[in-house]
């Protein structure tokens, strides 16, 4: 097979060399014949020839350009379309800015009002404050003098610490009348010298050695006799006592007072709330204890 193929490789060059080169042998001739008689009608003929292969080609030429003259402008054409578009585009936009900024515009209008009606708001405010401080310290004096009215008015006042005091003798008295129980006169004494604050109900900071018992005269000043069973007034002084006004634990009893009895050294004072009256009693009988301080 290989061998074949070599053969007829061989016949077909032996065929076409010969004749290629009677083509090139021609085109020879015809250089050499024109270029002596460049006139003559077979020169001429060729040149005719060569013209008109010369403008086919530039008609060709010149329909490319066409073509490529067209395919241009309809790339201008929608250049121009997209420019268009694009300056549409453009125009909205800057219109859609402008109203932006005459948005913006009125919103800082209305910023700045807003701002005075702030500064205006926080300059009343303040007003209102200043006078509202000013009301404030108005009400604080007219509670402060009426504090001190119903102090004057009240007979007893409760200071909130254990103790009340009495407005018409200003003794402060124990708020718990009933601490100690009934103990003898020299135990009751001893009793009310060691009381200090943090006993009985106490929070006044008073120390020990500062309580005591009352006199017998204090007692009479105490007491008041238009009540039967427990001769003692209320805070106010216009009514019997009840409990915790002021006063807790009041016994309808006896009570110790420091008063020694004149030449009777063994015996001392007491009052009896059942009616108000004062008496003397052995120092070794039992009574009950109630503390003061201050007076004398």
């Amino acid at each position: 097979m290989p061998r074949m193929t070599a053969l007829m490789l061989i016949v077909i060059g032996m065929i076409l060399i010969p004749t290629l080169q009677a083509v090139e042998d021609e085109k020879v001739v015809k250089l050499l014949f024109c270029y002596d008689s460049p006139n003559s009608d077979y020169c001429l003929a060729e040149q005719i020839l060569k013209l008109k292969r010369q403008i086919d080609d530039l008609k060709r030429q010149d329909g490319k350009l066409k073509q490529q003259d067209g395919k241009l402008k309809q790339q201008d054409g929608a250049l121009e379309s997209s420019i268009q578009a694009q300056q549409q585009t453009l125009s909205a936009q800057q219109e859609t800015i402008q109203s932006l900024k005459d948005e913006i515009a009125l919103l800082e209008s209305k910023h700045g009002k807003l701002n005075e009606h702030v500064v205006a708001l926080e300059t009343t405010v303040k007003a209102q404050k200043k006078t509202l401080s000013a009301q404030r310290q108005t009400i604080k004096s007219l509670e402060d003098r009426v504090t001190t009215l119903e102090n004057k008015l009240y007979r007893y006042i409760d200071n909130g610490d254990g103790t009340v005091t009495d407005n018409r003798t200003g003794l402060i008295w124990l708020k718990n009348a009933n601490c100690f129980g009934r103990q003898t006169w020299k135990k009751a004494m001893r009793s009310v010298k060691n009381l200090a604050t943090g006993q009985c109900g106490l929070s006044d900071g008073s120390r020990a050695g500062e309580w005591r018992l009352p006199t017998k005269d204090e007692w009479r000043a105490m007491t008041d006799k238009g009540y039967k069973k427990l001769a003692l007034s209320n805070a106010a002084g216009t009514e019997q006592w009840k409990e915790g006004d002021a006063f807790s634990g009041v016994q309808s009893s006896r009570y110790w007072s420091s008063t020694t009895r004149a030449n009777f050294r063994t015996y001392a004072w007491y009052v009896n709330f059942y009616d108000g009256y004062v008496n003397f009693n052995n120092k070794d009988n039992t009574n009950h204890v109630w503390a003061i301080r201050g007076g004398e």
